[in-house]
């Protein structure tokens, strides 16, 4: 294998490794990290949750941010912090980490949310400097 697909699976590695220790701390059901146009880059899902269909996921949720996005302009805000979505069983929360990737959580009553959105900063800088 040469150095460059050695280091593109490193940085998968690394990256695997980062949303695992995000869904760890907080307790999360799942995490994904897609690109803004909705591709899935990365996931990690409990069992129980196997059945997600993540690239249809990604997709309405890269839709749910670009309007966001919108809103945010049209009421002269400057920053989208988190979009969230309480459902039945779960909690989806949708964070930005750059203009080209974004990350979905899966939280349940177990999850500890406050946590990890405490530490979100840390996390969205390594995704960064791996993305």
């Amino acid at each position: 294998m040469n150095s460059d697909g050695e280091n593109n699976l490193n940085k998968n590695e690394q990256l695997y490794q980062v949303l695992n220790e995000l869904k760890q701390e907080g307790n999360l059901q799942g995490v994904l990290l897609s690109y803004r146009n909705g591709e899935p880059i990365c996931k990690i899902f409990n069992d129980k949750i196997t059945y997600i269909n993540s690239p249809e996921l990604s997709s309405m949720c890269a839709s749910v941010l670009e309007s966001s996005n919108n809103l945010r302009e049209a009421v002269g805000q400057e920053k989208l912090t988190k979009i969230v979505a309480e459902l039945d069983s779960y909690l989806l929360i949708i964070i930005q980490c750059d203009k080209n990737v974004f990350l979905i959580f899966i939280a349940d009553y177990q999850s500890h949310v406050t946590e990890v959105l405490d530490s979100i900063e840390k996390y969205q800088k390594k995704i960064i400097f791996l993305y």
